[in-house]
């Protein structure tokens, strides 16, 4: 979607409610219901929606505005040293911190609300109390059901059609209803970040011996089944997830066999990694399941998975594709034995189609919209980079990978084996589009050979520099430019420049990938150690152009710690040892540093040069005194700096983000026909 598509939604208020036992981070990762606020505070605010986010003070959540309605002291005196990473959830819902919550939420609800606004009440029934106090004149909604009872709201939404239909029982088959009633149901899946799973999957030959069992350990969730049939099938199981030891004694199986190792709670980081080398999870669940994320973060992984054959299983586990679905344990067996049938890729692609938070955020605009829910036209259309995989290309050329899943395959033009595979071997001839950001002239310097027409028809070649003449670094990018290809630039005054070179090029602009880049900078003090991307080198041309001197010289003046990024590594460890992150180019097509950095919650300030300059009230010079003056004024006023890197970080990860610049943009482009 497009920043202008974006800008024609319909743009919503939602009143997001947290989980009066939890606190709204990743730190909960076993609580499902506190992870879908989680995702959905983000995802509905990169959309540009406004959403205020209602919970306990150590929240860390993105959202338009966090209200504090629960503090550290009131909490900790409700559920002291409880360990909900080995036990399970201990809450009450008339307990103190519940009746402390609930009336501060009501209170701050009743101050903010506008007619028509959303109230989204995660935790169903306890969330009423909630919505009776601050729900009139409010859309009041139950965003995600996956709970037997206490169904209240007027607007309903299922996680799945299996938990949709036990809530409307036979009743509805015996009897007719309106759409008054219909209108205000829906079923909705529950959604996943990209970010929290790997980018790319791990090849079969390279994972590990073990199949996995994540989640709440006891009979519900049928541990005891996944410990018998990988017991039969002679293989490792690994055990994650809270309620260890009570819940392998209530299934009957403490201690475990020596085939099972058991390793307890575990946070994003280690599933991400356990899930993406595992030959399979195993979810046999004893109940009919309202969804069980478990399974799709294993799809996420680009991992198969054995499911029971009832509840949302049979929605989501695609039987033959994404794993097999089972009612016996001899078909457990016989699934853990056909296991290697499964294309991890299928799994991968089948996930991020169904269930991202791009595809499921659509489906709640829909429902909110009163329109029909968005098809899903799938495209066939292959794609390769041909790029450096390594400093910012790089960066731009994971993101593109990600954000167009299952189409892209990359190929490192500094590596030989693989620019041999691409070319000599004719493999280019799969691919609808090859995306470059080299000149054609390389392949003949390469390979002593000319494009020919048809290759020529595949090509996309996206300048990055908004001047060529004499840029020796950059201008080979138009050098023998064909009008059989397509062409983009990163930024306007790009494509202003390649019309001069008679070359009419799409507007394909990158930003930050904020999956990558999450907000986990907090401003604390006065600037003291200025960053700038790169670092001083031997070629004379690109020192003048990242405008170094003037950099050096701003230091020097104003008493800052120079902090030179130079890591080809795209992560948000780049930024780490800055205050504020500074742009002295003299030509950009970006930068993407500045976009990653405010991306990250960093203050930035830029010359007026690429898309940076059109970031909504970023701070911009012209020369070394006027930069000066604008970090005199911000170490003058320490919470006027934390206001403007709030405000620049929301705007870069709404407007900014790879994933809608992406979508939006360089999307259409390679879905063009030649």
């Amino acid at each position: 979607m497009s920043i202008k598509e974006i800008k024609r939604v319909f743009i919503m208020r939602f009143h997001a409610l947290g989980v009066q036992h939890t606190v709204t981070s990743k730190d909960y990762v076993a609580c499902a219901f506190t992870q879908k606020v989680l995702k959905f505070c983000s995802m509905m605010t990169l959309r540009g929606h406004t959403v205020i986010h209602y919970g306990h003070e150590d929240s860390d959540v993105e959202c338009t505005e966090h209200v504090n309605v629960l503090n550290r002291e009131d909490y900790n005196r409700t559920y002291g040293d409880h360990d909900y990473r080995s036990k399970l959830f201990r809450y009450d819902i008339n307990d103190e911190a519940y009746t402390i919550f609930n009336t501060n939420a009501i209170r701050e609800i009743n101050a903010r609300k506008q007619p028509g606004d959303i109230l989204l009440a995660f935790w169903g029934a306890g969330h009423q109390n909630i919505c009776n106090g601050a729900g009139e004149s409010l859309k009041v909604v139950e965003p995600g059901i996956g709970y037997p009872h206490g169904h209240f709201a007027e607007y309903k939404i299922f996680e799945s059609y299996a938990m949709y239909h036990a809530f409307v029982k036979t009743d509805r088959v015996a009897h007719c209803v309106g759409f008054d009633l219909w209108s205000k149901e829906t079923v909705i899946p529950n959604y996943f970040t990209l970010g929290d799973f790997v980018d790319d999957v791990v090849p079969v030959k390279d994972r590990g011996d073990y199949f996995l069992f994540v989640g709440r350990i006891g009979v519900a969730k049928g541990v005891d089944h996944a410990i018998r049939m990988t017991e039969r099938l002679g293989v490792r199981l690994i055990v994650a997830g809270q309620n260890a030891e009570e819940g392998l004694n209530e299934a009957g199986v403490f201690p475990v066999p020596a085939h099972v190792e058991v390793i307890g709670h575990i946070d994003t980081e280690k599933r991400k990694a356990l899930m993406a080398n595992a030959k399979a999870v195993v979810c046999m669940s004893m109940f009919a399941e309202p969804f069980c994320g478990v399974h799709v973060e294993a799809m996420m992984s680009g991992t198969p998975v054995i499911t029971a054959d009832w509840g949302a299983f049979t929605e989501c586990n695609v039987h033959g594709v994404t794993g097999f679905r089972c009612r016996t344990l001899d078909q457990m067996v016989e699934a853990g034995q056909r296991i290697h049938e499964i294309d991890p890729m299928a799994c991968r692609t089948w996930a991020v189609d169904n269930f991202s938070n791009d595809r499921v955020a659509e489906m709640y605009e829909a429902f909110f919209e009163g329109k029909m829910k968005p098809v899903r036209v799938e495209q066939t259309r292959k794609v390769a980079v041909w790029s450096e995989t390594k400093w910012a290309f790089g960066r731009i050329t994971n993101a593109i990978k990600k954000y167009i899943p299952g189409r892209v395959d990359v190929y490192d033009w500094t590596n030989g084996d693989d620019n041999g595979a691409l070319w000599n071997s004719g493999k280019w001839k799969e691919y609808d589009s090859i995306i470059s950001n080299t000149s054609l002239l390389r392949l003949k310097q390469l390979y002593g050979f000319d494009p020919c027409e048809d290759m020529l028809k595949r090509f996309v070649i996206i300048g990055h520099c908004p001047r060529f003449e004499g840029m020796t670094l950059f201008k080979e990018t138009l050098d023998g430019h064909s009008p059989l290809s397509r062409y983009g630039g990163v930024s306007h005054e790009t494509c202003q420049e390649m019309k001069k070179y008679g070359v009419d090029a799409a507007y394909t602009p990158f930003g930050a990938d904020t999956d990558v880049f999450p907000w986990t900078h907090k401003v604390t003090g006065p600037i003291r150690r200025l960053g700038i991307i790169g670092t001083v080198g031997d070629i004379e041309e690109y020192n003048r152009i990242k405008g170094f001197d003037m950099f050096i010289d701003i230091c020097r003046r104003g008493g800052f710690e120079p902090v030179y990024i130079f890591g080809h590594d795209g992560k948000s460890e780049l930024y780490d040892g800055m205050d504020a992150l500074i742009c002295c180019s003299q030509l950009e097509g970006g930068p993407l540093g500045i976009f990653e950095a405010a991306s990250c919650g960093i203050p930035v300030l830029t010359r007026r040069v690429g898309n940076a300059q059109y970031v909504k009230g970023i701070a911009l010079f012209d020369t070394a005194d006027e930069a000066l003056g604008i970090l005199d004024i911000w170490n003058g006023n320490v919470d006027g700096i934390r206001a403007y890197a709030k405000a620049v970080t929301s705007d870069v990860r709404i407007n900014w983000s790879m994933r809608t610049l992406i979508t939006g943009h360089l999307l259409p482009v390679l879905d063009e026909c030649r």
